[in-house]
């Protein structure tokens, strides 16, 4: 999924699915949510918030893992 807002201001999203044929309800998934501002015809800068799920854990971990990215970045 991609959306102009305003004329500098996109966002963009990112959903990815997998599951094990066996056994379906082993599955994952992360989904990306991005808002970038345009700074000129070739940088932007960025914030990102990547989501991740696991339906079956390893026994140290949790379910769900949530990362937080600040960036800056280039357009060719």
């Amino acid at each position: 999924f991609d959306s102009i807002f305003w004329e500098n201001f996109h966002f963009l999203n990112n959903l990815n699915f997998c599951t094990a044929i066996q056994e379906p309800s082993d599955y994952y998934f992360t989904t990306t949510a991005e808002l970038r501002y345009k700074m000129n015809s070739h940088i932007y800068t960025n914030f990102k918030v990547i989501f991740d799920y696991d339906s079956t854990p390893a026994a140290t971990s949790a379910s769900t893992d949530t990362r937080y990215m600040l960036g800056l970045g280039v357009d060719f």
